[in-house]
């Protein structure tokens, strides 16, 4: 996987995968319509377009062999306003990696100790509250979302990580085996006229 720093030209792509992400995912738990309508105007490509070129925020995205799987956006002031990934992509760390990136990014570039994030549907604090966000103060009652912080990290190193032979050997003998039994059943099956 690749994580960069978005060309220009690599915005819009970003800013539909957020769309379509929020669509997909998350607008069903957020009540309030407005807020989905301040996303959509937020998330736009003239108001982001606008911000990278006042450089206020800085979008990251995260490549799976040369698609896009993921993209985050960080304001200049160390605020976390998206972090989204394609379902199909999901589950495999690239969430993790797009905020250690951010973390990373926050620390080195302009020296912050925290960077910020406001986890809205307030379900999603328990996503940040994994990756080391703590939350900060009380969520008033009916606040759709959880302000949290987490401390800015020197580097961002990734490890790759080598599947033990023994286990992919046993992976596959135990996948055929499987995929053996079920073609028998289904020839038995056949064959005394069950199917």
């Amino acid at each position: 996987m690749e994580i960069r720093i978005l060309e220009e030209h690599e915005i819009p792509q970003a800013l539909a995968l957020a769309q379509g992400v929020y669509d997909f995912c998350l607008s069903g738990s957020v009540p309030d319509p407005q807020l989905t309508r301040g996303f959509k105007e937020y998330s736009s490509a003239e108001r982001i377009g606008s911000m990278v070129s006042e450089n206020s925020i800085t979008l990251w995205g995260a490549f799976e062999q040369g698609q896009m799987a993921g993209m985050a956006a960080m304001q200049k002031e160390g605020h976390i306003t998206m972090l989204y990934v394609l379902p199909a992509f999901q589950r495999r760390g690239i969430g993790r990696q797009l905020l250690t990136t951010m973390r990373s990014y926050a620390r080195s570039r302009y020296g912050y100790s925290y960077v910020t994030v406001n986890a809205m549907p307030v379900f999603t604090a328990a996503y940040f509250q994994k990756r080391k966000f703590e939350q900060m103060g009380q969520v008033p009652m009916g606040c759709p979302y959880v302000s949290m912080r987490a401390k800015t990290i020197d580097e961002v190193s990734y490890e790759k990580k080598e599947i033990p032979a023994g286990w992919a050997i046993g992976a596959s003998v135990g996948g055929l085996i499987v995929c053996t039994a079920i073609v028998a059943a289904f020839m038995v099956c056949y064959f005394h006229g069950m199917i």
